[in-house]
């Protein structure tokens, strides 16, 4: 019963915190809020941070208010995580540096195979003559985009073909394995932390 619990917590926690960063991402790359998946994002995380809005307002594109929520509820899952598998309560240092990196990691994945899907999406697209639309994919466009600009500019295209997605999947992966040393060094448990 006790891996069920565990199980159950961290899909749902670990789901649930990947729509509250999606919702920090929306505002951070200035999505389009009327996508019907942006919508649904906003809906799933609106009670909790119009509760915060009021203390924690806007940091120019950052939405403090989420990403507050985001960390809380990473902190959640890890206390909860803990109690179901019979350990005391995680020191409150610990569980916010094992959330920090919860969330680094799930960023990193969102990334990693939003990148990956936005890819395989063009190739579909120019060489079957497909016309795939969604609004998950116009989301996904819009949040990876940016991160792939200024890998743009590093490494132009060549003869049509872009290059600059090998550069972003190697950063995740330096990122990935930087945040594997620390989370490593910082004695963070797995199965306890959200997404990791």
């Amino acid at each position: 019963m006790q891996e069920i619990s565990l199980y159950i917590v961290q899909s749902l926690g670990g789901l649930y915190l990947a729509i509250c960063l999606l919702r920090v991402l929306l505002q951070l790359v200035r999505a389009d809020y009327y996508n019907q998946v942006s919508q649904f994002i906003v809906m799933a995380t609106r009670a909790p941070i119009q509760l915060l809005r009021p203390v924690l307002p806007n940091w120019g594109r950052l939405d403090s208010a989420a990403l507050v929520w985001s960390i809380l509820v990473a902190v959640l899952g890890i206390q909860i995580s803990a109690l179901i598998v019979g350990y005391p309560l995680v020191n409150p240092f610990d569980s916010l540096v094992w959330s920090l990196l919860g969330l680094a990691h799930i960023f990193l994945n969102i990334i990693f195979y939003g990148l990956l899907a936005v890819i395989i999406i063009s190739w579909l697209t120019a060489m079957g003559g497909m016309r795939i639309s969604h609004p998950i994919i116009g989301l996904m466009n819009q949040i990876i985009r940016p991160f792939m600009t200024p890998f743009q500019k590093i490494l132009p295209s060549f003869g049509g073909i872009d290059l600059s997605p090998i550069l972003l999947f190697m950063s995740i992966q330096v990122l990935q394995m930087l945040s594997g040393q620390v989370a490593y060094s910082a004695g963070l448990i797995p199965g306890l932390v959200l997404g990791y």
